[in-house]
């Protein structure tokens, strides 16, 4: 057994810790984890970036030293597997460390959170740490360690940063950092992402094996069989891949599931909003929501029975025919973006939506109008004159064109409760139209 100090996973190990914590500190977004544990676990993901170089070149500076010195740090009685074990059981141990601190320092800033640790998604991430180990031991037994260290940190970077855009998606769970993307508060990580990554990974592992038993170059000279060999590796490889695209058939590019209605918290009256645990988690917001889409119900605008969290990568509508309006919610949200949340459901129509038009600026103009008395009428019934005030500047933030919308808003606020209902409503489907309403103070003459 080799001495501890001599092993290089140890030399690595704390450089990796402290490149960790700084890059999540300056990368990883709070809001994007915060009460939602499996969103933190997940997003450690990214740090396959540091841990698998951390446990590939590890094991590629132990395999050199083993070419070196095989017959005097081991005997010869032992076999290749007890060998290769030997050496890369640190760089293993090492990176998974490492993977583990991340997710801890994560779990310390998402703070207190309604969902269970999941140990799936650390058990996938390891198993992706021991094919980098092996795949760097077996790049440092044919390479000197000058080449090696080098080969093996290209190897790891482009398998983990360049799979993550290409098509088909399976492969972006096999390398595992696309789980990173997961997960949105009403959405739950997709089994099917650290099954990919840990089916892949195992077998994958079981082809370099093949391949380090060989022994390197020296191994060659010893009369070692290299085609057959070569050839049991690759049909391992090709069933791993094969796997793996078994095991990630179907999953999309957001490795997100949504939630099902039955997860959600109902509250009760009309209209009904549902959100999950974690967008509750720092202060339930669903009886202001709820007021919210009252007033709107009460000025006999498109009626809302429904209220559900808007699902990730949504492109409809969020306001359908059948009274159901989803939003976007997000845990510790003020009662001012609560607000801005659900009184734009009503106007997110317009902002998807576009004219070809020779002067745009006017029918932009009043689009910002529209959505500002959403926001005005439901701050004014429900919020403090201060927030009133700061919520209209959501939709009116165009210095050069505030000052009119402003006088335009003034001018409908002084229309009659259902004068304003009817220009709001004409004006929104002109709009749809690529027609210039008139604008309020026309109207009122």
């Amino acid at each position: 057994m080799l001495p501890w100090h001599r092993r290089p996973a140890w030399w690595l190990l704390a450089p990796a810790a402290v490149i960790v914590t700084l890059y999540i500190s300056g990368n990883v977004s709070t809001e994007q984890i915060v009460a939602h544990r499996e969103a933190a676990i997940a997003a450690s993901a990214l740090l396959l970036f540091i841990t698998g170089p951390l446990a590939g070149v590890s094991a590629a500076i132990e395999a050199g030293r083993e070419r070196r010195s095989r017959g005097l740090a081991e005997t010869k009685t032992r076999t290749d597997l007890h060998v290769l074990w030997v050496r890369i059981w640190p760089s293993i141990v090492s990176a998974s460390i490492v993977q583990l601190f991340a997710i801890a320092y994560l779990l310390v800033r998402a703070g207190s959170a309604p969902d269970p640790i999941s140990w799936w998604i650390p058990l996938a991430l390891c198993s992706a740490l021991v094919l980098h180990a092996v795949a760097g031991y077996v790049i440092g037994q044919w390479m000197p360690a000058a080449l090696a260290i080098p080969a093996t940190v290209l190897l790891s970077y482009l398998w983990v940063a360049f799979t993550w855009t290409v098509e088909p998606t399976q492969l972006r769970y096999m390398a595992g950092p696309a789980m990173a993307m997961c997960c949105s508060p009403a959405e739950k990580l997709d089994g099917q992402a650290p099954l990919t990554l840990l089916v892949f990974s195992l077998i994958m592992s079981v082809a370099y094996l093949g391949i380090a038993a060989i022994g390197g170059p020296r191994g060659l000279r010893q009369g070692a069989s290299l085609v057959p060999r070569v050839a049991t590796s690759v049909l391992i490889a090709a069933i791993a891949f094969g796997a793996g695209m078994f095991a990630g058939n179907g999953i999309g590019i957001m490795p997100g599931r949504t939630l099902a209605k039955s997860e959600l918290r109902c509250s009760d009256g009309v209209p009904t909003v549902c959100l999950s645990d974690v967008q509750i988690a720092r202060g339930d917001q669903r009886r202001l929501v709820a007021k919210t889409f009252s007033i709107f119900n009460d000025l006999g605008l498109q009626p809302v029975r429904q209220v559900e969290p808007v699902p990730a990568l949504h492109k409809g509508d969020v306001l359908s025919p059948t009274g159901t309006a989803l939003i976007s919610m997000a845990p510790g949200m003020s009662e001012l973006d609560t607000v801005h949340s659900a009184a734009s459901t009503y106007s997110s129509q317009l902002d998807r939506f576009s004219c070809d038009l020779q002067d745009p600026v006017k029918w932009f103009e009043t689009r910002y109008l529209v959505q500002a008395w959403f926001d005005q009428t439901a701050a004014r019934a429900l919020l403090s004159p201060e927030d009133q005030q700061s919520i209209v500047a959501f939709s009116l933030t165009d210095p050069a064109t505030a000052p009119e919308l402003k006088s335009d808003l003034a001018d409908l606020t002084r229309m009659t409760k259902p004068q304003q209902t009817r220009w709001i409503r004409q004006a929104s489907e002109e709009l749809l139209q690529c027609k210039v309403p008139a604008s309020p103070g026309s109207a009122g003459r």
